[in-house]
């Protein structure tokens, strides 16, 4: 009986270790990532996520963090940061080592103002090939769902690509963007409606993970 109730408990409910969140492995799960912060928009976006008991992945643009340093230090407290290049640069236009210096240089400031270790990567334009794949140390982390907020810039047009195409296990890319922010005011309330779990990319790992382990 102890065999059998261990197995149930293990293979439904996974708790995250930054803000004690049970989350169910079976329920319809998505991850949430923004490029190109931190911005005006962060916290903002961050306040509206705790409203619904939602968590982000946000992939930080290396020259801003100066600039929004309280905003960032925000973020570690229930979501997640991941590097975004210091410039946000066309990877695959410049050498490999000004790649890698890109992404240093933004690794060692996030340390510095948040005392983490950035392990997640994204690429400017989702600009990636090979031999940049084989240098790059830090996981990179790519989208199954791109909203096209950087396109459309209206918060309707935003909500819908988003609510027809979701789908369980998606990661989904967005922008700290107002017209974003905006679009998140649909989007949030009708994922909860449909018992979406809303989670940063580390718990996404997690859940792929357990759920691959019992299958």
């Amino acid at each position: 009986m102890k065999k059998i109730l261990f197995f149930i408990i293990t293979f439904f409910i996974f708790m995250t270790k930054t803000n004690n969140i049970t989350y169910f492995t079976d329920f319809k799960t998505v991850a949430l990532t923004f490029d190109d912060g931190p911005s005006i928009y962060t916290k903002k976006i961050i306040d509206l996520l705790d409203k619904y008991n939602y968590n982000a992945t946000f992939f930080l643009v290396g020259n801003k963090i100066e600039k929004f340093k309280e905003d960032v230090k925000y973020i570690t407290i229930n979501n997640e940061i991941g590097n975004h290049t210091y410039n946000h640069i066309w990877s695959t236009k410049y050498k490999n080592t000004k790649v890698l210096e890109e992404i240093k240089k933004t690794n060692d400031i996030i340390y510095d103002v948040t005392k983490i270790k950035c392990k997640y990567f994204r690429p400017s334009y989702g600009a990636i090939n090979k031999n940049l794949r084989s240098l790059i140390k830090e996981e990179i982390v790519m989208w199954s769902l791109d909203s096209r907020d950087w396109k459309y810039r209206n918060r309707n047009s935003i909500s819908k690509i988003v609510l027809n195409n979701i789908k369980d296990g998606d990661i989904i890319l967005m922008h700290e963007l107002n017209e974003s922010y905006e679009s998140l005011k649909i989007i949030l309330p009708e994922l909860k409606k449909q018992h979406y779990q809303v989670v940063t990319v580390s718990t996404l790992n997690e859940i792929r993970k357990i759920r691959e382990r019992n299958a």
